[in-house]
Formats: structure tokens, C-alpha cells, sequence
């Protein structure tokens, strides 16, 4: 009966930080594919492959591999992270 929205929005600000801070923000630190990235964000290929085409996103292209690099990642998450709390109903 009682939902606890402010504690479940708090959980999932945490959840999402807990990644933030897992991404190795070194600058010698490898660019990620397109597949690491939906991955490691909890979101799908084409998602990103949208950004990219989009041009919404820096990305490396290393022949027909496209690479996304972290700084990238953590940007995008900074600014999706609300939409993702309000989406999860919290």
C-alpha cells in the first residue's frame, strides 16, 4: 500500500553512481566497443549506434570497428540518469 518511491530512487541513483565510478576514466584507458558500452550501461546496441549516427556522441573509427570512448559513456549517463530513475517507476 505504501510505496516507498524515495527510497527506491535513492537505490537506483546509488546503482547508477556505483557504474559511474566503475568506468576507468584514465585518458590511456582503451576506447569501448559499441557492444562493452550497452553492456556496461545496462542499455542496447542500437541505442548507442543511434547516438553515433546521430553524431550526438565522439566516436573512433578504426577501419569498420566504431569505438566509443569512456569519457563519452559517462557523459551520456550523467545526462540520461534521470530519465532512467523516472522510467523505472521511482
Amino acid at each position: 500500500m505504501f510505496d516507498n518511491k524515495a527510497g527506491k530512487r535513492t537505490e537506483i541513483s546509488n546503482e547508477l553512481g556505483e557504474r559511474l565510478r566503475s568506468l576507468s576514466l584514465e585518458p590511456d584507458s582503451p576506447p569501448l566497443t559499441v557492444a562493452e558500452a550497452a553492456t556496461l550501461t545496462n542499455t542496447s546496441q542500437k541505442f548507442w549506434r543511434t547516438k553515433i549516427y546521430h553524431r550526438e556522441i565522439k566516436y573512433l573509427k578504426i577501419g569498420r570497428s566504431v569505438r566509443i570512448p569512456a569519457t563519452e559513456l559517462v557523459r551520456v549517463i550523467k545526462v540520461i540518469a534521470p530519465f532512467i530513475i523516472e522510467s523505472r517507476g521511482a
